[in-house]
């Protein structure tokens, strides 16, 4: 990389369709002082809605956050969590750049036990793609005003397409959702950008090209969504494991593991099988941890159970068994 001047430097993305193995995206280079002269706040207020009823499954379009190795993908498009959530959109007529972190503050009244809000920005391209920008979630109390803080992020929203505000009650399974069924009402709502003013003259980084293909696979790859529409429940499951030569033989992992919860009860499970091998001329060394989450209500139930197998022999095991409150 070339060296430059400015003390702070960020990659703005450019609106751009959704993709789980998104390997190019748009966008350039911002390099400035921070805080910076160009940046300025916006704030937005929203309209109040109506009450809006809790649906414990929603997140699952971007149900693995910060990923960038598979089955930790990136995430797919909102559109159809957004309809099961209450959103505000708002056209942008012209380019329209923030960077740093974006803040929706409102009064809330929930009924959830343990309810939590979860807020999402999208940016929704005329054919009415929409793919996310930023989110945040937050642990709320029964009422009370709120003040979510989104992930910090460089975005620039091209013109044609619109700004979507996406609040719901859950985002599973990246947070543990509720611990009952319920609603969320806001009052006063209010969107505040982080805006920034773009000057395309400072100098910016200069990086050599990156391989012209990704080295990402699906072989041996899990990452499914599944809906069991009789009993009401949603899963999630992911899965992956790979063999690779070490200095004095082989070494082997597997990854196991999925995530459900009860739409109608909000009842959750977790449930996650690792593996580890080592292989070597005189031994084979294996260990192997399972572990098991369920939370009904106030409580986590957690159980884990590890071996140790010298070949097929088993020389070691272990299990736990603890119940923790709900905070």
């Amino acid at each position: 990389a070339t060296t430059w001047e400015s003390p702070h430097t960020w990659y703005c993305r450019f609106s751009h369709a959704p993709d789980p193995v998104l390997d190019m995206v748009p966008g350039q280079w911002r390099s400035d002082t921070w805080p910076s002269p160009r940046s300025s706040e916006r704030k937005i207020s929203l309209a109040d809605q109506p009450t809006y009823v809790v649906h414990p499954d929603i997140g699952i379009a971007a149900w693995i956050s910060c990923a960038g190795h598979l089955p930790y993908g990136q995430p797919d498009d909102q559109r159809f969590d957004d309809a099961a959530s209450l959103t505000w959109d708002i056209p942008i007529t012209k380019a329209l750049e923030i960077a740093g972190s974006v803040h929706l503050r409102a009064h809330v009244t929930a009924t959830c036990p343990h309810p939590i809000i979860a807020v999402r920005l999208c940016d929704v391209a005329p054919d009415g793609t929409s793919t996310l920008v930023t989110r945040g979630t937050l642990l709320i109390g029964p009422a009370g005003e709120v003040d979510v803080e989104l992930e910090a992020t460089a975005w620039q929203w091209q013109a044609g397409h619109a700004l979507r505000v996406s609040v719901a009650g859950a985002d599973w399974p990246n947070v543990v959702a509720p611990g009952g069924p319920g609603t969320l009402t806001l009052r006063e709502a209010a969107l505040t950008l982080p805006i920034y003013e773009a000057n395309p003259s400072l100098p910016v980084p200069v990086f050599a090209p990156g391989n012209a293909q990704s080295s990402e696979g699906t072989e041996g790859v899990t990452w499914r969504i599944e809906r069991d529409i009789a009993n009401r429940i949603t899963r999630c499951v992911v899965g992956s494991g790979s063999t690779y030569d070490t200095p004095f033989g082989t070494a082997s992992e597997r990854y196991d593991g999925w995530v459900s919860v009860d739409t109608r009860t909000f009842e959750q499970r977790a449930h996650s099988d690792v593996e580890f091998t080592l292989r070597f001329p005189e031994v084979t060394a294996t260990a192997r941890s399972v572990m098991d989450i369920l939370t009904t209500g106030d409580t986590y139930e957690v159980t884990m159970a590890i071996t140790v197998q010298d070949g097929i022999e088993l020389i070691a095991e272990r299990r736990w068994q603890r119940s923790f409150p709900r905070a």
